[in-house]
């Protein structure tokens, strides 16, 4: 489908139509034509003005678009007035990022989290075409129309209803596999940043895993979580939905379950593109704050992965480092395509994940103990081994919470436990 981009800008710094092209050809749009206008107060009608309604008008007869896409969120009635002008469609950013998060939603969870965003971004919409439908000025909705538009109404409350309680039931059964996790020893670690920054091809990286990859936008809307060891660490990593500048707040509150994953981790790694101008790294870096703040996950411990360095000299990466002093924590130059600095990149997250303890377990030499002591491998740091006398002895890291669970399974078979420190 063809589509005619509107940009509105409040000044002439103000350059976004990179990231609305981007956003338009994630969503499988061949872009025709782009109308950009400066304006600080929008319209109440048509919120484009006058003379540029007109030239909208003039470029849709020309370009012959299926679709006009703006890069603001428009009010009903600007909408129609557009439409009704146009005879063409016309939606807005957050139509746009719901449109792209329905062609990629994968997981049950996923199409429910969109579904969510979709019925709440269209319920107050509902007023507004009852009260064109009363003024006949929607066709189509006068006459009987306001009965149904209310009937509507009620369906879509009772829809947001269940799918509220199944995604409450699916975030509890996540929750207790975290509980479960942290019991068994693993810190978890999540990586964030600006959609299209390259954490999907960091967690593959660093986990070994084949997980979804692609130059557009939204690729990852699900969570993904793999093992990976940060200097023989052991942690789960997560890969988590990408951020962009004004991430609706109800596309934010649909994915409440998924970013739990970023708020409930025990470091974020956030993913930076550094190939990209200096402005940019800059404007992205304070997106991901300000939503990492509204999620309640700011005073995280963190660490900026510079990514695509190998797009980039050293000169280059020195002048990145210097301006972006202050606007983000522990900063590393990476490149998780070709794995440029990912040792730095363990060792400085395998200092600021929470300390292990130490813990000295004696072991009975039985038919059962070498399973044991491979699930202490498989859930702890094992620093040695050694096996003396019908006895084993095997001293290893754990997170603190665990000592309990490694304590009752030692014990239950017939051995002893010490915490070193």
């Amino acid at each position: 489908m063809k589509a005619l981009l509107v940009e509105v800008v409040k000044s002439i710094d103000d350059n976004r139509t990179k990231e609305l092209i981007e956003l338009a050809k994630a969503a499988g749009y061949e872009i025709v034509g782009i109308l950009r206008q400066l304006r600080c107060t929008p319209d109440p009608a048509y919120y484009l003005g006058k003379g540029k309604v007109k030239e909208l008008v003039g470029m849709v007869e020309a370009l012959k678009p299926d679709k006009i896409i703006f890069n603001k969120e428009l009010r009903p009635n600007q909408a129609i007035n557009l439409e009704n002008l146009t005879k063409k469609e016309v939606v807005d950013r957050i139509q746009l990022i719901l449109e792209i998060f329905t062609k990629r939603a994968g997981t049950k969870e996923a199409k429910l989290q969109i579904e969510l965003a979709q019925l709440r971004y269209l319920l107050p919409k509902l007023k507004m075409y009852v009260k064109y439908a009363k003024r006949e000025e929607f066709p189509g909705f006068h006459g009987p129309g306001y009965y149904q538009t209310a009937k509507y109404e009620r369906m879509i409350r009772k829809r947001i209803a269940k799918i509220e309680r199944e995604l409450e039931k699916i975030r509890h059964e996540r929750e207790e596999r975290r509980k479960i996790r942290r019991e068994l020893g693993f810190s978890l670690v999540a990586l964030a940043g600006y959609s299209n920054a390259g954490k999907s091809t960091l967690l593959n990286r660093l986990t070994k895993s084949n997980v979804p990859v692609d130059d557009k936008l939204f690729t990852t809307l699900g969570t993904y979580t793999r093992f990976a060891q940060f200097n023989g660490r052991k942690v789960l990593l997560s890969d988590t939905i990408g951020f962009i500048e004004d991430l609706p707040h109800l596309v934010i509150e649909a994915f409440k379950s998924t970013l739990e994953e970023i708020t409930l981790a025990d470091l974020i790694i956030l993913v930076v593109d550094a190939s990209e101008p200096i402005q940019e790294i800059i404007r992205k870096i304070n997106t991901a704050n300000k939503v990492l703040e509204e999620v309640g996950a700011a005073e995280k411990p963190i660490i900026t992965a510079l990514n695509k360095i190998d797009r980039l000299s050293s000169k280059e990466i020195k002048e990145i480092l210097s301006k972006i002093e202050g606007y983000t924590p522990n900063p590393i130059p990476i490149s998780a395509l070709y794995g440029y600095n990912l040792d730095k990149l363990c060792t400085k997250a395998e200092q600021l994940l929470p300390k292990c303890i130490q813990i000295r377990a004696r072991l009975p030499l039985k038919p059962d103990t070498n399973f044991l002591v491979s699930h202490i491998y498989n859930r702890g740091n094992v620093k040695y081994i050694i096996y003396s006398n019908n006895k084993v002895e095997v001293k290893f890291e754990v997170l603190p919470q665990s000592s309990e669970y490694f304590r009752r399974i030692i014990e239950n078979a017939g051995g002893t436990m010490e915490i070193i420190h």
